[in-house]
């Protein structure tokens, strides 16, 4: 029996595989004796804690098939959890796994779960472990959430810690985290602090600002569109919010080297999808989808320029003796 679990929400997956665990001790292994896990890293294996073990070096592929084999103790079967496999670039390897899977040779023993939370490897032994991991009966993808769905997430979670979330708070958290992760720690805090009360947005907005890389997305856009009155109006929005000038600029430069790796790498394959931008790059794939429109749009030449204005700007907000909000303001209505 194999399992594979992936995607970009590590958060959830990462729930999902612990709760997958616990149901096999329950139901299997009461002693927890025949469950393992095996972490991969660019093709080195070491033995979770979990085990009591530690790894010594050695064959890595001898570890993996050696746990494979080994016989239950005291129960029907075993679990082996194999973490982040596709990112190893030790082509036997996953040659050899590619090889099990395809001639199922697994069987019902072990149970055989797949956890992928790094970027796949450039080698194409891992694009093809990928593609028949994803065909398994039993492959879950957690993609991130967003919206509806990750405030009814937000909502759930606090339900499922003992506490209480309205649906208005629940919205603001959504809007002022940037994945599960983030969202997570916020509720524990949010619950500790109201106790057997429910989480208000109030409650939230003492913990949380308004999540300002939309803004400030949002501020680059109108900028690169040459739509200086939005682009006004959004500066006096973030000031409303008590954001420094010197701070939204540093933001906005950030933003332009974001847009400008993608563009660049658009300059050399037009055609990629943004979870190939996203591998290449090094970003996170979200960060990615919300930049590909922009950098796609805007000329290369055209936002390099941009950038080296906006450090200009940076530089004489840091040395001028004029007010930072007025060589702000000049500057983007004359850009």
């Amino acid at each position: 029996m194999i399992i594979y679990i992936y995607g970009e929400d590590t958060y959830r997956s990462r729930e999902y595989l612990r709760h997958s665990i616990k149901q096999f001790k329950t139901t299997r292994d009461p002693a927890g004796y025949n469950v393992v896990i095996l972490p991969v890293t660019g093709g080195s294996v070491r033995l979770d804690e979990t085990r009591s073990r530690q790894a010594s070096g050695g064959d890595d592929l001898g570890k993996i098939l050696g746990e494979l084999s080994a016989t239950p103790f005291l129960a029907e079967k075993r679990m082996v959890v194999i973490e982040n496999i596709l990112a190893s670039k030790d082509k036997e390897l996953l040659a050899v796994m590619i090889e099990k899977i395809k001639k199922q040779v697994f069987g019902d023993s072990p149970v055989v779960v797949f956890w992928q939370g790094e970027p796949l490897s450039k080698i194409k032994e891992a694009k093809e472990l990928e593609a028949l991991l994803k065909k398994e009966k039993y492959a879950r993808e957690f993609a991130p959430l967003a919206g509806a769905s990750l405030n009814a997430w937000v909502k759930s979670e606090g339900a499922a810690r003992g506490g209480s979330i309205t649906p208005e708070a629940a919205a603001k958290i959504g809007a002022s985290v940037s994945d599960t992760w983030e969202a997570s720690n916020l509720i524990d805090i949010l619950l500790a602090f109201c106790g057997a009360e429910p989480v208000t947005p109030e409650a939230v907005g003492l913990f949380v600002k308004a999540k300002l890389d939309d803004n400030i997305f949002s501020l680059v856009d109108a900028v690169a569109q040459g739509d200086h009155k939005k682009a006004l109006q959004l500066l006096a929005h973030q000031r409303g919010l008590g954001e420094e000038d010197g701070r939204i600029v540093g933001l906005v430069i950030w933003q332009y080297r974001i847009l400008l790796q993608i563009a660049d790498f658009l300059e050399g394959d037009s055609a990629a999808t943004s979870d190939a931008i996203a591998r290449e790059l090094g970003l996170h794939p979200f960060v990615v989808k919300k930049n590909l429109g922009l950098a796609r749009r805007a000329p290369l030449a055209q936002l390099q320029k941009t950038y080296r204005k906006f450090l200009e700007l940076e530089q004489q907000i840091k040395t001028s003796l004029a007010p930072r909000e007025l060589l702000l303001d000049f500057f983007v209505a004359a850009i």
